[in-house]
C-alpha cells in the first residue's frame, strides 16, 4: 500500500470520527437550547402564574367575608380588583399552556400530560368563576337581609367551591412543578450523556490520531532504518547482500534503487580491479620493455612523446631534447623516401611494421637497429601512437 494511501485513510478516519462528533454536539446542542426555550417561556412563566393565581385564591378567602358583611365601598372595590386580577392570571395562565400545546417540537412533547392540564385549566376557569359567583351571590343576600339558613347554606356552598378551586390550583402547580424537575433531570441527563460520550469520542480520537500516526510512522521508519543499517555496513564493511523489498510502495522503491546502487557498485568493484590488473600487466610488461630494449612512443605526427632510458643511452640525447621531437631528428640520410613512405602506409593503416633502421645519434655516429613499430588503435579503430620497440 503507497504511503499516501495510508494517510488518506488515517485522515479519512479522523474526519469521520469528528463528524460525528460534531453531529451529536450540534443535535445535544439543540436538545439544549428546546429545554432552556421551555423554561424561559413556558416552564417558568407557568410556574409564578399559578404561584400567583393561589396568592390571589388566598387573598379573595380573606376579602370575601369582610366583602359580603361590609357596605364599605373601599372593600368592594379592593375585592373586584383581586377577582379581576384572579381572571387575568387565569388568562395568562391559559395562554402559556396553549403555546406548549402547540409546540411541534416531540423532544417536548407530551400529548397525555398536556390534555391534563388542558382539561385542569378548564376545571380552573369554571371553579373560579362559580366561586367568585356565590361570594357575590352571598353578598346580594347579606344586603337583602334573606334568612340565615339561606345565607349558611349558601356559605356551606362558597366552602365546598373554594375547595375545589383550591385542589385544580394546586393540581395546576404540582404538574408544572413537575414539569420543571422532569425537564431539569432530562437536562442533567443530557449533560452527563454529552460529557460522557465527548470524552468517548475525544479519547477514540486522541487514540486513533496517536494509532494511525504510529503504524505510518512504523511503516515508513522500519524500513527505512534498515536501509541506514544497511548504507552504514557498506561504508564500513564493504557491499552486502541485497534488501528485502517490504513496507509501503515508496519504501520498497527506495529499497529496489539502494539494491541496484549495489550492485551497480558490485560491478564497479569488479571493472575497478579487472582495470588493476590490466594496468599491473601494462606496467609489468614496460618494465621488461625498458629492462630489454629500447622504446619510444610517437603521436601520429611522428612527434615523440615517451623514451626510455635505453634510447636516450643509445641515441646519446636526453630525455628533455626528445620530448616534443619528431622522430625525424635520428634520419641518417641513408634510407630513401620510399622506404620512409612503405613504413608510414603500413603504420597508419593499422599494420606492425617490421625492419632494420640506421640512424643517427647526438654525437653523429651511426648505428642500426631492428626495429618493431606496433600502431595503438583508438576508438574508431585507427591509430592515435605508435610505439617502436629496438
Amino acid at each position: 500500500m503507497k504511503i499516501k494511501t495510508r494517510l488518506f485513510i488515517g485522515f479519512s478516519s479522523i474526519a469521520i470520527i469528528t463528524l460525528f462528533m460534531g453531529i451529536f454536539t450540534f443535535y445535544t446542542y439543540f436538545d439544549l437550547v428546546e429545554i432552556s426555550k421551555y423554561h424561559s417561556y413556558i416552564g417558568l412563566p407557568a410556574t409564578n402564574t399559578i404561584s400567583e393565581i393561589r396568592g390571589k385564591l388566598f387573598e379573595s378567602e380573606s376579602q370575601a367575608l369582610e366583602y359580603i358583611i361590609s357596605e364599605d365601598d373601599a372593600e368592594k372595590k379592593e375585592y373586584l380588583q383581586t377577582k379581576s386580577e384572579m381572571n387575568l392570571l387565569i388568562t395568562t395562565y391559559e395562554s402559556i399552556i396553549d403555546v406548549k400545546s402547540q409546540d411541534e417540537n416531540t423532544f417536548l412533547a407530551n400529548a397525555e400530560i398536556d390534555e391534563m392540564k388542558q382539561n385542569n385549566i378548564s376545571d380552573i376557569k369554571n371553579s373560579a368563576s362559580e366561586f367568585y359567583s356565590l361570594i357575590d351571590k352571598m353578598h346580594a343576600l347579606h344586603e337583602l337581609g334573606q334568612s340565615p339558613y339561606e345565607i349558611e347554606e349558601t356559605m356551606k356552598l362558597l366552602d365546598k367551591q373554594e375547595h375545589i378551586f383550591a385542589e385544580s390550583v394546586n393540581l395546576a402547580y404540582q404538574m408544572e412543578f413537575n414539569g420543571i424537575l422532569q425537564k431539569e433531570n432530562k437536562l442533567d441527563k443530557i449533560t452527563q450523556n454529552f460529557m460522557m460520550y465527548s470524552t468517548t469520542f475525544i479519547g477514540f480520537l486522541i487514540a486513533s490520531i496517536f494509532g494511525i500516526g504510529f503504524l505510518i510512522s512504523n511503516s515508513i521508519s522500519k524500513p527505512l532504518l534498515a536501509l541506514e543499517s544497511s548504507i552504514k555496513k557498506t561504508i564500513s564493511e564493504g557491499l552486502q547482500e541485497p534488501l528485502p523489498l517490504k513496507g509501503d510502495e515508496e519504501i520498497k522503491r527506495l529499497t529496489q534503487s539502494f539494491n541496484e546502487l549495489e550492485f551497480s557498485l558490485k560491478k564497479l568493484d569488479i571493472l575497478k580491479d579487472k582495470e588493476f590488473q590490466s594496468v599491473k600487466n601494462i606496467t609489468d610488461m614496460k618494465h621488461a620493455l625498458d629492462s630489454s630494449s629500447n622504446v619510444t612512443i610517437t603521436d601520429t605526427d611522428g612527434t615523440i612523446i615517451y623514451v626510455n632510458d635505453k634510447f636516450c643511452k643509445i641515441s646519446k640525447y636526453p630525455e628533455d631534447e626528445l620530448i616534443g621531437q619528431n622522430h625525424r631528428l635520428l634520419k641518417s640520410g641513408y634510407h630513401t623516401t620510399s622506404f620512409y613512405k612503405k613504413m608510414w602506409g603500413d603504420i597508419s593503416n593499422g599494420f606492425v611494421w617490421k625492419g632494420d633502421v640506421k640512424n643517427k645519434a647526438k654525437d653523429g655516429s651511426f648505428y642500426w637497429v631492428r626495429t618493431t613499430i606496433v600502431p595503438i588503435l583508438g576508438k574508431n579503430e585507427k591509430p592515435h601512437q605508435y610505439i617502436a620497440i629496438r
